[in-house]
């Protein structure tokens, strides 16, 4: 029972993907750290080695490892995404790319005693990049046995022609004709099979993370940090699933199925951090980010248009619709170490897990008691692992990385979500004021999406390869 409700999970996932789905709860659940230049270049295992903003969003005790006076960093980038998608034994290939600012942060540190327990304390503002959401997929094939239709006839079975026109899922074909009635009996000129499918997704948006963080550095053997951030999430998806008929000259030549959906809000999380020296070459943390609590509206615009004998039908209805709901999205537990290997180099290794199964939506006005339970059916705990290295030669850093996040989709799909992280970099200090950061990272995930609920549906398998590069400027004083 349990293997077949993930079955229907997975399909539901893409189909309707203006509705509140267990794929964002998931999917807004993800961190993959960016950040600064440095912390990009060593894969994000910066949580035990500090001294770097980008460390705030992973554990914020590593902020006491400043000794400086203050620090402004800015890490501008460009961020390449190719897809490669399969389906029905084709592949297609699409890509995009686009600027961002993965970091911006500024840090204030003071000494308060040469001898005391206290020795420094800091406080730093400034935002970290979580999550890229900017994509194209395209993905086509002949489907011999069914069309998407057939999908939308087992779910209107036994709903009335008003109940239909009443649902903004089904108004759009029934107003481009192809769902219509007889004798009471719904019908369709599109054909159970013969069909080139194309599934088309627009994505573009990213999340953000603000936060206020203060650090202490104790007899400079222990370091404690708490933060408060503000999360903000902007996404839009730009869906269409058309299907043309391979035969010529038929009364029914094409449709298109599209949806318009934008995602936008702002949550709020804490999180705490300890980072110690229990022998002089090897650092220890402990971190823990509490979940972040979203208020999030999506506005959602669906449409159609298709082709029958020659004339061209389309949705003329304006079916623009707006709501709200809220978001929790799970605990985050992480573990960091850092083994300094004499005075030019350091290896770093970070831990971090969290249970995709506790991402749960509310709102006043709707019961989403559906897509908690399609949650906890579908994501499972997930682990992190990350492990980077820095060495010093001169004024010159060479760092790399490699990052591992499990997929937060239950074992029984285990071949989904898996993400790695390949990454190198450098780093120029020109004087004790200023400094350069150069990283790139290669971001490889595959997936595996089944694109409507119907049997013998073959599954849509995506190879997506984002490509970042990122150049951080450090002012110190």
């Amino acid at each position: 029972m349990k293997k077949a409700l993930l079955i229907i999970f997975l399909a539901t996932l893409l189909q309707t993907a203006w509705a509140q789905s267990a794929l964002d709860g998931i999917m807004f659940s993800q961190v993959v750290y960016q950040g600064s230049a440095r912390s990009q270049a060593m894969a994000g295992a910066v949580g035990a080695m500090g001294n770097d903003f980008g460390c705030v969003a992973i554990n914020p005790a590593g902020m006491g490892l400043y000794r400086c006076r203050g620090e402004i960093s800015i890490t501008p980038g460009l961020s390449f995404c190719s897809t490669a998608s399969s389906y029905f034994g084709n592949t297609e290939k699409d890509f995009k790319g686009n600027f961002n600012l993965s970091n911006l942060g500024i840090v204030l540190s003071r000494e308060a005693s040469n001898y005391g327990t206290l020795r420094f304390w800091q406080v730093g503002f400034g935002m970290n990049r979580t999550n890229n959401f900017n994509s194209k997929t395209l993905a086509s094939g002949i489907n011999s046995t069914s069309s998407i239709v057939d999908s939308y006839f087992n779910e209107i079975d036994g709903m009335s022609v008003e109940e239909l026109i009443g649902n903004y899922s089904y108004l759009p074909a029934w107003n481009a004709h192809i769902i219509d009635t007889l004798n009471g009996i719904y019908t369709t000129p599109v054909p159970a099979g013969n069909l080139t499918q194309t599934r088309e997704l627009r994505s573009k948006g990213h999340a953000d993370e603000w936060t206020l963080a203060g650090s202490m550095n104790l007899i400079d053997k222990v370091f404690l940090g708490a933060s408060i951030g503000i999360s903000h999430i902007s996404r839009t998806n730009d869906y269409s699933f058309t299907e043309e008929n391979v035969k010529s000259g038929e009364f029914f030549r094409e449709w298109t199925t599209s949806e318009y959906v934008k995602t936008s809000g702002f949550g709020i999380n804490v999180g705490i951090g300890i980072v110690a020296f229990p022998i002089k070459w090897m650092r220890f943390g402990l971190a823990y980010h509490s979940p972040t609590r979203y208020t999030l509206k999506e506005t959602w615009e669906p449409s159609a248009m298709s082709v029958l004998n020659g004339q061209t039908y389309s949705s003329s209805q304006d079916l623009y619709t707006s709501y709200g709901y809220n978001l929790r999205t799970p605990h985050r537990f992480g573990v960091n170490l850092a083994f300094i290997i004499g005075t030019n180099g350091i290896i770093t290794a970070d831990y971090e897990f969290q249970s995709y199964r506790q991402a749960k939506f509310s709102a006043n006005d709707w019961d989403y008691s559906k897509q908690n339970e399609e949650i906890k059916i579908g994501g499972k705990p997930a682990s992190n692992v990350r492990i980077g290295t820095e060495w010093v030669l001169n004024n010159l850093f060479l760092r790399g990385g490699f990052a591992f996040y499990g997929s937060p989709y239950s074992k029984e799909n285990e071949n989904i979500g898996n993400t790695f992280v390949y990454s190198a970099g450098i780093g120029y200090t020109f004087s004790s004021y200023f400094g350069m950061d150069l990283s790139y990272s290669l971001i490889d995930g595959k997936s595996s999406i089944i694109p409507y609920k119907f049997e013998g549906v073959s599954p849509i398998n995506e190879r997506q390869m984002r490509h970042n590069v990122a150049l951080s400027l450090k002012l110190k004083w």
